[in-house]
């Protein structure tokens, strides 16, 4: 199974899809890995994350928060339909997108 996705929306910016992660350890793992490649191309980059099931915490979702800023990269929506995730969400002042 995939456990990340980037999908390339013509003048849309970039979907991020890491809704097949089993944990929050694996998606910060491979978000790191994908800022790391490419750097350049992340700056400024229009970028929406697909958060799927995941279940996070508020701390769990600052860690993605983190490696979002480290590299630059400024999320416009997030996507997530677990409730507790979207509550974590919520927790950093950011509204989940609807699907």
């Amino acid at each position: 199974m995939t456990k990340i996705a980037i999908i390339s929306q013509p003048e849309q910016g970039v979907l991020i899809d890491i809704g097949g992660c089993d944990t929050v350890n694996e998606a910060t793992q491979h978000l790191s890995s994908t800022f790391q490649v490419a750097n350049q191309f992340w700056e400024d980059q229009p970028v929406d994350l697909n958060l799927g099931n995941l279940r996070l915490s508020r701390d769990e979702f600052a860690q993605i928060l983190a490696i979002l800023a480290e590299r630059g990269v400024t999320a416009r929506q997030y996507f997530a339909t677990e409730d507790a995730t979207r509550e974590a969400l919520r927790s950093h002042n950011v509204e989940p997108a609807s699907h």
